[in-house]
């Protein structure tokens, strides 16, 4: 309706102009007639062209997309459906299971009000509740980037790179074990072509928890901050290097709450409850986890890899029923991944070196277009030590190491289907179910927009 209304005032102008063209040369030689009549026309064209750009009609991007005048609304959303069979060995507990849950389903918006204000907001309809994910309003103020709400604390590319993009179906045992996630804070970004830094102060998740979908539940009262830098000393079209640090503090306040917790799923499984090891909580006053990553992509291929560790500090006695009181001795965990990846079809992972992370895989044969999408092998080797032998109580709390093997297969931009197996060793477990394997075959489909 909007289209053709423009259309009929650009037409009344264009004949308004006409005519008032005719009645003052009416005089005028043929050649001076027919000039102003091309110039007319092509003052036409270039409303027509410029109405265009303004945003009245939106573009698509797997979703409508509109912008005008340095104003932009999106809609955004992703669904991931997966469907997994795991089976378990470990001490005298054997058993399977099988099953599908829908991982994420989210809806929201996106956009820009006068170019430099920037907000975002997500909720998750997942395991049948309402969760918000993203929440926050960004602006741009000088050299820096200021965000208030809730956003992802700037911690690990693992955890900074968006569900839609990472290589395997969950992330590397570390994030989830250790808590990373988004909270509600104040944040700051700094960066240029080849570097960022990152810094903020968080308060704890909206509506309580500890911010990860994947650890334990922390029900004290807490507050966190965190800083990230990155830096690509090489950074072009067919070879990127990535190389990165970050640090995050918590305090906790505890309010009768039950402790931290620390604890992990087995590899490339999130379905159902069951943790292999951790399953703990400690009585702690705060915690210090710190990283190093670095990544590299060589054309088709790509590398990824970081070290993790948390050391913990503990209240100087315990006094809720079940912590684990560690006055004398602070525990300490860590662990680490690496993961190779190559696309069959030649593509390249996307990486962003302005933002420090992976985006979105640019698929050269759609399957729409009636190519083979883009086919993607990967294998990951996962570590996680969540004992420590000089503290009471955690000397067999559990270590896991997992080997996942991926196939991703991108139809288009915007939809892939993934297969994982993964198989986890479990030892030092005897606090917990004991010693054994966890095996599992994990399939998604996902679309986002």
């Amino acid at each position: 309706m909007m289209k053709r209304g423009l259309s009929v005032l650009l037409s009344s102008a264009g004949a308004f102009a006409l005519t008032a063209a005719f009645s003052g040369t009416a005089n005028a030689g043929a050649g001076d007639c027919c000039d102003q009549l091309e110039d007319l026309q092509r003052r036409i064209l270039l409303l027509e062209e410029k109405a265009a750009q303004g945003g009245l009609e939106p573009k698509w991007k797997a979703a409508p997309q509109w912008s005008q005048d340095g104003w932009q609304f999106k809609v955004r959303g992703r669904v991931m459906a997966d469907y997994s069979i795991q089976d378990i060995d470990l001490g005298t507990t054997e058993a399977s299971d099988q099953g599908a849950e829908f991982r994420r389903v989210r809806l929201g918006a996106e956009g820009k009000i006068m170019s430099k204000t920037k907000y975002k907001f997500e909720v998750d309809f997942a395991e049948n509740e309402v969760d918000i994910t993203d929440a926050y309003v960004q602006q741009k103020w000088g050299p820096a980037k200021i965000t208030l709400g809730q956003f992802r604390t700037p911690n690990s590319l693992e955890e900074n790179t968006s569900s839609k993009y990472i290589t395997f179906i969950e992330r590397a045992f570390i994030t989830d074990a250790f808590q990373l996630g988004r909270q509600i804070g104040v944040g700051a970004d700094f960066g240029g072509d080849q570097w960022t830094f990152k810094l903020g102060a968080f308060s704890g998740p909206a509506g309580g928890g500890d911010g990860s979908t994947t650890a334990g539940i922390v029900e004290q009262e807490q507050y966190a901050l965190a800083a990230r830098g990155t830096f690509a000393p090489i950074a072009n079209d067919d070879m990127n290097v990535h190389l990165g640090a970050h640090i995050r503090y918590r305090g906790f306040e505890d309010a009768g709450g039950d402790g931290v917790r620390y604890r992990q799923r087995a590899a490339a499984h999130h379905r159902t409850g069951f943790r292999p090891i951790g399953n703990f909580r400690v009585d702690a006053d705060s915690d210090l986890t710190y990283g190093f990553e670095a990544a590299g992509t060589f054309g088709p291929f790509s590398l990824q890899g970081e070290y993790m560790r948390l050391e913990v500090e503990c209240n100087d006695t315990s006094d809720v029923f079940g912590d684990i009181a560690c006055p004398n001795d602070d525990p300490s965990f860590w662990g680490w991944y690496v993961d190779a990846s190559v696309f069959l079809t030649g593509e390249s992972r996307n990486y962003q070196a302005k933002k420090g992370k992976f985006g979105r895989v640019k698929v050269a044969n759609p399957v729409n277009d009636g190519g083979l999408g883009a086919w993607q092998l990967a294998v990951r080797y996962d570590y996680v030590d969540l004992t420590d032998d000089d503290v009471a109580g955690l000397t067999q709390t559990g270590e896991m190491t997992g080997i996942i093997g991926g196939i991703n297969w991108h139809l288009n931009n915007y939809t892939r289907m993934m297969l994982n197996y993964g198989y986890s060793d479990v030892d030092d477990n005897t606090a917990n179910l004991g010693d054994g394997e966890v095996q599992n075959i994990t399939f998604r489909a996902q679309v986002d927009w």
